[in-house]
């Protein structure tokens, strides 16, 4: 900052010395002035060529075209060259002590204009001298901003010695491209010695891109690189090329090889997702500054053309450099930098332009000290600061649902299973990483790992502690705002996790009450019924008593085996059955290999509404002598068969009822399957049950009426 405060005012304490009589458009030559100060009527801004500069003796010193050009380094030949220097000097001695220059209309008419004397002559300084300047303080500030930030970093230095470099540069030229007429010759030689600020600039440039992201080459090279661009330079200074002009070929050379090695980079970081987008972002920035100013201004003079715009306003293509290495820094941690680095240049940037606005309300529309300060505060918080917020914002922030990702953590937390799937889900929507893993060790707190490559959380959801690489598939690296986001993420879903378990537990608790009162109030009246109860109404009360325990069972939470389910549904049909006088085919072994086998609640209730359902039906409409049934347990599913030798669906003329159809409904609930399959005498039923359903397939069957008919 000392520096810069510095350069500045030298830089416009040197300027303002050159008496002018208005606001210089040198790039072509012309002048902008107040004839105020020549006549007395009102003010009247003319434009004009200034053809000469009237001395103080009197003398016309003539001016021509080539006197006003910005940039002497594309004159044909050395001798001129000289001969241009040495003009300058005498028009500048012819202006120190001048009465004023002679202007040359559009119409062709020649006006007298006296130089201004006025205590304000920063005032009349051209806009081409103040947009270099600005140039020049970006380029210094953001690069030894990240310069102070990792002092030790070798991308970090490069890219800093790029800030320097173009600063020195864009001082001197902003002295002598902004002139009014002319300076002194030796001034002019020396400013013009400015460009080796150029050729630092270009030669750190090629050698960041050497070694960042991924490191190319060793030091040895790197210096190649400067000793090359300081023989490119020397070759102006020492004469060695042919023409002046021709030393600028030079420059085209610096800037494929700039191009060239950004390519390199571009194919070394193919595998880096992190790297690449450094590439993608910042050495595009870096080519499209440096291209943009070469084929504006540099290109076009080679080719002896003239530039299509004024050097002092290309110079702001080189801002592409620097706005995009501050951009780079918020979305990508450029040069391994958070977004906590950008908010320190931004507050250095409020202060910054509070001071110039200040200074211009100041100097230029010469506002008195006290209110000028108000204004210009008043100007940074309406004007600048929502822009700038505005801006942070885009670049920073990333436009995430947080009701979709709060719908998310509900799924997770109430999902029954697959929740390892539905957590990376989440993890998937709320970061876009490009793969998640297993961690190395187990943790307690989500940590960022790798300078923000990858991103380690603890087990929570049912799944292990998991590593999550590259945000937003590479685009990014993580940072705080990443972390704290999974830190509230894990504590949401542990919280709702915790509630529903209490939910549970309360649920869990309610059922026993329930099944309790089934069994000791209504099981135990229905027991005494049965004792008392005429032959032809035992059999319904067994069968209620049958629903009573499986209902209590259920209730209860009790696993069962599929071994007791087979032997209870087995004792149940044969008493069923043997009143009508119908044979039950169900031996005792031909079920028993998975007898061991633990079946949940619902999958147990489900077997057994079925094949009582259908004895009820073979009971009722089959007219059958003999019934056939067979259950098996293996490859995680129940297959269950109940067939019948009677009169079949077709005789007995009638439709499937809504006990069969919650059959159906109960078997697909479960995510299984139900068919009933005529034959030449009777029917045969036949369903398959999953004895691990999902919390999808658990929902219960609607239930219709229990009376049912073929």
């Amino acid at each position: 900052m000392i520096v810069l405060v510095v350069a500045i005012v030298l830089a416009a304490a040197i300027a303002s010395m050159e008496p002018r009589a208005g606001r210089s458009l040198s790039s072509v030559g012309h002048i902008s002035v107040d004839l105020s100060s020549a006549t007395s009527g009102a003010p009247e801004p003319v434009e004009g060529r200034v053809v000469a500069v009237i001395a103080a003796d009197g003398r016309r010193e003539a001016v021509g075209p080539g006197d006003l050009i910005e940039e002497p380094d594309f004159i044909d030949t050395y001798p001129a060259l000289d001969t241009f220097f040495d003009r300058q000097t005498q028009l500048a001695a012819a202006l120190r002590d001048g009465l004023g220059v002679v202007i040359e209309t559009a119409s062709g008419n020649e006006v007298f204009v006296p130089i201004r004397a006025t205590h304000h002559r920063l005032a009349l300084l051209p806009v081409t001298f103040w947009v270099q300047l600005g140039v020049a303080v970006a380029a210094l500030l953001i690069g030894a901003w990240i310069f102070a930030l990792r002092p030790r970093d070798r991308s970090a230095q490069l890219f800093a010695l790029a800030g320097v470099g173009l600063f020195v540069s864009l001082i001197a030229t902003a002295i002598y491209s902004s002139r009014a007429v002319a300076i002194p010759g030796k001034l002019f030689q020396i400013l013009n010695l400015g460009g080796a600020g150029a050729w630092l600039m270009g030669a750190a440039l090629i050698g960041l891109f050497l070694v960042y992201p991924r490191r190319l080459v060793g030091p040895r090279t790197i210096g190649l690189v400067f000793a090359g661009c300081a023989v490119a330079f020397l070759t102006r200074v020492l004469r060695i090329a042919p023409t002046p002009a021709l030393s600028q070929l030079p420059v085209v050379i610096a800037l494929v090889a700039l191009a060239l090695t950004i390519s390199w980079q571009w194919r070394a970081t193919a595998r880096d997702p992190a790297g690449r987008a450094v590439v993608r972002w910042f050495g595009v920035s870096v080519l499209l500054g440096c291209t943009a100013f070469v084929a504006l201004i540099t290109a076009p003079q080679i080719m002896a053309m003239s530039a299509p715009i004024p050097q002092g306003y290309a110079v702001i293509a080189f801002l592409a450099i620097y706005g995009g290495a501050a951009i780079a820094v918020a979305r990508y941690r450029l040069f391994d930098l958070d977004r906590w680095a950008l908010r320190i240049l931004t507050a250095v940037g409020t202060g910054v332009i509070l001071i110039v606005i200040d200074a211009v309300l100041v100097v230029v529309l010469q506002v008195a000290a006290a209110p000028s300060l108000g204004l210009a505060l008043l100007i940074v918080t309406l004007g600048y600061l929502p822009v700038r917020d505005l801006i942070w914002q885009r670049l920073t922030a990333r436009r995430r649902d947080r009701a979709r990702l709060f719908d998310m953590v509900s799924e997770v937390a109430f999902a029954l299973d697959h929740r390892t799937a539905r957590w990376e889900a989440l993890l998937r929507a709320a970061f876009e990483p490009l793969s998640i893993l297993p961690a190395d060790a187990a943790i307690d707190t989500p940590e960022i790992r790798e300078d923000g490559i990858e991103l380690c959380l603890p087990a929570v959801a049912g799944a292990a502690s998991l590593r999550l690489r590259y945000l937003r598939g590479g685009a990014r690296l993580f940072g705080r705002d990443e972390r704290i986001l999974a830190q509230d993420i894990i504590t949401l879903l542990e919280t709702i996790d915790a509630r529903r378990r209490q939910y549970d537990q309360a649920v869990v608790h309610e059922r026993l009450r329930i099944a309790r009162d089934l069994h000791d109030d209504v099981g135990a009246r229905l027991l005494s019924a049965l004792h008392g109860a005429a032959p032809e109404t035992r059999s319904a009360l067994h069968a209620v008593l049958d629903d009573i325990r499986m209902i209590v069972s259920g209730l209860g939470g009790e696993p069962s085996t599929f071994g007791a389910l087979v032997a209870d549904l087995r004792h149940e049909a044969a008493r069923r059955l043997e009143i009508l006088g119908i044979v039950l085919d169900w031996p005792p072994g031909a079920d028993a290999d998975a007898g061991d086998r633990m079946l949940e609640g619902r999958v147990a209730r489900t077997t057994a509404s079925i094949v009582r359902e259908l004895i009820s039906n073979v009971l009722r409409h089959a007219d059958a002598s003999a019934v056939t049934v067979r259950l098996e347990c293996r490859d995680g599913a129940i297959a269950g068969m109940v067939a019948d030798d009677g009169v079949g669906l077709s005789r007995a003329g009638t439709r499937m009822g809504h006990g069969l159809r919650n059959l159906t409904a109960r078997a697909q609930a479960l995510g299984g399957s139900f068919s009933l399959v005529p034959a030449e005498r009777g029917v045969t039923a036949r369903f398959c049950l999953p004895c691990a359903p999902t919390p999808e397939q658990g929902v219960s069957a609607p239930v219709g009426q229990t009376k049912a008919t073929r």
